[in-house]
C-alpha cells in the first residue's frame, strides 16, 4: 500500500470517527458507503488492528488499541460514550 494511499484511508477513518457513521462520512466525502468501508479494512489489515467496533447500527472505536488514537487528527474526541445515538 502506496503513503498516499495509507494517508486517504487514515483520513476516511478519521471522517468515520468524527460523524460516528460510515453513511454519514460516505456523504460528506462524496463517496459510496462500499468505498468507505474498503479504505477501512485496507488500513485495519496494514495495521493489523480491528480499529472501529461494528454493529448494524453503531460503529465504536475499537478501546483495546489506543495507540490508533494517533491517526487521529488534533481535537477528534476518542470517547462517544455520551448515550446518544450515532449520526
Amino acid at each position: 500500500m502506496s503513503l498516499l494511499q495509507r494517508l486517504s484511508d487514515m483520513a476516511i477513518f478519521a471522517k468515520v470517527v468524527e460523524t460516528d457513521s460510515f453513511t454519514q462520512a460516505a456523504v460528506a466525502l462524496q463517496m459510496s458507503k462500499g468505498a468507505v468501508s474498503k479504505a477501512i479494512a485496507r488500513l485495519e489489515q496494514h495495521l493489523s488492528v480491528r480499529l472501529l467496533q461494528r454493529t448494524h447500527a453503531t460503529v465504536e472505536i475499537n478501546r483495546r488499541r489506543p495507540s490508533v488514537f494517533k491517526l487521529l487528527p488534533t481535537g477528534s474526541s476518542p470517547s462517544r460514550s455520551s448515550g446518544t445515538p450515532p449520526r
